[in-house]
């Protein structure tokens, strides 16, 4: 694997292309198999990829000198998570929810209307199968691993 630079991105690429090739192939079908970017918003650089699935996190007040401010970087970050077809995956960080989310939701769960599922399989010499399961929608709840 190597680890490619440019301003705008960095590029880990699993068959050695140069950052030129990969861009290149990207520009040209739009997305690409076998290709990881970690992109930067400066410049809105990013909105120039258009990926099948995004992590998006920690989006915060940065590049002030191409941004107007942290609403114009929240902008430009709806922007990119809209590049992402509609069979893709947006992953985003919302931590600033969370306090929010166990006042609403914790007492559900203390008075049952929300029951939480576990699927357990007993060994830890099943957890290979147990965490393939979990990876293809093959558990129905947690997936915990009971070692004897």
């Amino acid at each position: 694997m190597q680890l490619c630079q440019s301003e705008a991105f960095r590029v880990l690429d699993n068959n050695d292309r140069s950052v030129r090739d990969i861009h290149a192939n990207l520009n040209n079908r739009g997305r690409d198999k076998d290709v990881s970017l970690i992109l930067s918003e400066c410049f809105n650089s990013f909105l120039n990829f258009f990926p099948t699935v995004a992590v998006i996190l920690n989006v915060h007040a940065d590049h002030l000198d191409f941004f107007k401010d942290l609403a114009d970087i929240e902008h430009s970050f709806h922007d990119f998570a809209a590049l992402v077809p509609e069979r893709g995956f947006i992953i985003a960080n919302h931590w600033d929810l969370f306090p929010e989310f166990i006042k609403e939701v914790g007492p559900m769960v203390a008075d049952g209307s929300i029951a939480v599922k576990e699927d357990i399989t007993d060994g830890l010499e099943n957890a290979p199968q147990a965490f393939i399961a979990m990876l293809t929608g093959g558990n129905t709840g947690k997936a915990i691993v009971k070692i004897k």
